[in-house]
């Protein structure tokens, strides 16, 4: 995920060039306890908690999505795709926006209001399972057994009580396991939900939902794409990670402000965003080990790291 956390959502971050190394990085103090209980695990858990973090890309991507919830409704409603490679923070990005645009609510009080639903694609190319999905991701009842039918009219009730103005359906790419006709009836019971109640349709998956999408052409129309890419190495980059760093608790940035250091954090992570998470906090919580508490580069060679690309060819 997709995600120290910026005070605001929008923050703006330092572009300055990464520069020698002076001192190896010290954790801060207010990491060593910052719970009251075990400083240990209080640490491995500050690294390890999720949190947003704001960057370029993805800010162009919530302002976006934030176009797209606010245009007005519309029997012909807009929507959008957000593609990318695994593990490139595309699900951290919708839930952010989710979490923007919902009130906050109280388990033991009914919803009154959800502006964004998210749910999850079934696994396969299956209609009636977009129904189910939405259902469970609002608690609402149903029968399991019910007809696709009951289930559409149960939704459709529900979504405008509630005021649902965008659908997220995560892992669409999904539907490519099923057949041409099963993924006929997906993409229609998508399409019917989005002319009857005028809501925004938001996909997230690989790029190979891209093509899927296309093959109804009334939706696949609708739906403007927008790719989250691989990182490129550059000042960017190094913020990210000095804000990876400053959520875990740390205080001093010299040691990492390497290049050579940064640049082989990015050979290794593929430029990927969920990928330089895992690699960072992995090297943190390795630092704990250190007799002085610090981190060095070179526990990057204690790590046993697999770059991406070198996980897939073992794999083929």
């Amino acid at each position: 995920m997709t995600t120290a956390p910026a005070k605001k959502r929008h923050a703006s971050m330092r572009r300055s060039k990464p520069e020698e190394p002076q001192t190896n990085l010290m954790f801060g103090q207010d990491s060593e306890n910052v719970d009251g209980s075990d400083p240990v695990n209080a640490r491995f858990r500050r690294i390890w908690k999720p949190c947003w973090i704001d960057y370029p890309m993805a800010s162009e991507g919530l302002a976006r999505l934030d176009r797209l919830y606010r245009l007005p409704k519309s029997h012909r409603p807009k929507g959008a795709l957000i593609v990318g490679d695994p593990n490139m923070g595309k699900t951290s990005l919708v839930r952010e926006f989710q979490r923007a645009k919902n009130p906050k609510i109280d388990p033991k009080e009914e919803l009154t209001r959800v502006p964004v639903v998210y749910i999850q694609s079934p696994p396969t190319a299956d209609g009636a399972g977009i129904y189910t999905a939405i259902l469970r991701a609002l608690n609402a009842p149903f029968r399991a057994g019910s007809r696709i039918l009951e289930k559409q009219d149960q939704v459709l009730s529900l979504l405008e009580k509630l005021d649902t103005k965008v659908l997220i359906v995560d892992e669409m790419h999904n539907m490519l396991d099923g057949k041409v006709d099963q993924r006929g009836v997906y993409m229609n019971v998508l399409r019917h939900l989005s002319n009857d109640l005028q809501l925004s349709i938001v996909g997230v998956g690989t790029t190979s939902v891209l093509r899927a999408v296309q093959t109804d052409q009334q939706l696949g129309s609708r739906m403007e794409p927008f790719r989250l890419r691989n990182w490129k190495f550059g000042a960017d980059y190094c913020n990210f990670i000095f804000n990876i760093c400053a959520h875990a608790g740390i205080s001093d940035f010299d040691a990492i402000r390497n290049k050579a250091f940064l640049d082989r954090i990015h050979r290794m992570s593929g430029g990927l965003t969920g990928e330089t998470w895992e690699l960072m906090g992995r090297l943190i919580e390795t630092a704990f080990d250190n007799i002085d508490g610090t981190i060095d580069p070179k526990i990057l060679n204690k790590l046993n790291w697999i770059a991406p690309d070198d996980r897939r060819a073992a794999a083929e």
